[in-house]
């Protein structure tokens, strides 16, 4: 359709996002969405509607005014710091070097709940009736759309003008203040995580957006595990704990992307309290820069 309107030489536009493509002529409108992103955007319209029916009240009766956060403040994931291959490093973690695979027999994995809801909520971005919501749709298996909902408050419109068959004008539309809520509320999570990882000292692996990871195969890493949840209390927001068994990770070349990631694997309890056997796993990516993050 597009290359088609392109060859004819007519006037129109296109609205560009993560999650729909939109083609835009006179009083024609082509959308494309992909179907799990129509649950995600009901999610955003409702916090969308909520946080600006906020925003008055918020700026007359709350004079603090909002960070200005990009993603660049923000580190959503650390991983512990290379060996030096000398001792004086943390030499029972990995050195990043192509190959290496080491078995850590007892990580614990302890998450914020509920991040991203509650800190909206404690920033007095939503009420509790809307906490209740976001909340109510974890419970009914929707939590992959309520992410994705919250997300989209962050993300950037590319519009592209075209006429006579050639690109006229791009631009990039985004709403601050819808962004400035969402990050602000992503610095107090990332804030709260980074002050994990001092805690941990020498037993901590890594720590991903919310969660972070501990090697409890040690009386002292199960003392900074305490630690840990005792500060997230702390702060207001409550943990779920997890203890993963077999805990594995290889350090490999990515032959698509070209960047060099940390593969992991564990085994964790399933629905009946017992560790099953196939393993899980994903990846960290190892030498990633600033601009290949989230946003």
């Amino acid at each position: 359709m597009l290359r088609r309107l392109k060859d004819s030489g007519q006037k129109f536009h296109t609205e560009d996002t993560s999650g729909s493509f939109k083609i835009i002529q006179e009083n024609k409108i082509y959308e494309y969405n992909s179907p799990g992103d129509l649950t995600a955007m009901g999610v955003y319209m409702k916090l969308r509607k909520e946080i600006l029916g906020r925003q008055i009240h918020n700026q007359i009766y709350n004079p603090k005014k909002l960070r200005e956060y990009s993603p660049r403040d923000l580190k959503y994931w650390k991983i512990a710091p290379r060996s030096d291959g000398g001792g004086n490093g943390t030499n029972k973690k990995w050195s990043g070097d192509l190959g290496e695979k080491q078995v850590i027999r007892k990580v614990t994995n302890i998450d914020i709940s509920k991040a991203y809801p509650f800190a909206f909520f404690r920033l007095g971005f939503i009420s509790r009736d809307v906490l209740k919501y976001l909340l109510e749709l974890d419970r009914t298996g929707n939590k992959i759309s309520r992410l994705k909902g919250m997300g989209i408050l962050a993300k950037q419109k590319v519009v592209n003008k075209y006429g006579s068959g050639r690109l006229l004008k791009s631009e990039i539309r985004k709403d601050d203040y819808l962004r400035a809520c969402f990050f602000n509320a992503c610095k107090v999570i990332d804030d709260i995580m980074l002050k994990c990882v001092k805690l941990c000292g020498r037993e901590f692996l890594f720590f991903w957006v919310d969660g972070i990871y501990v090697d409890t195969g040690s009386a002292s890493g199960r003392k900074v595990a305490k630690r840990v949840c005792d500060y997230i209390k702390k702060c207001g927001y409550k943990y779920s704990r997890e203890i993963l068994r077999d805990f594995n990770y290889e350090v490999v070349d990515n032959t698509q992307t070209r960047k060099r990631v940390l593969n992991i694997k564990f085994r964790k309890k399933n629905s009946r309290g017992k560790y099953g056997r196939k393993p899980k796993s994903f990846s960290l990516p190892l030498n990633v820069g600033l601009e290949e993050r989230l946003w």
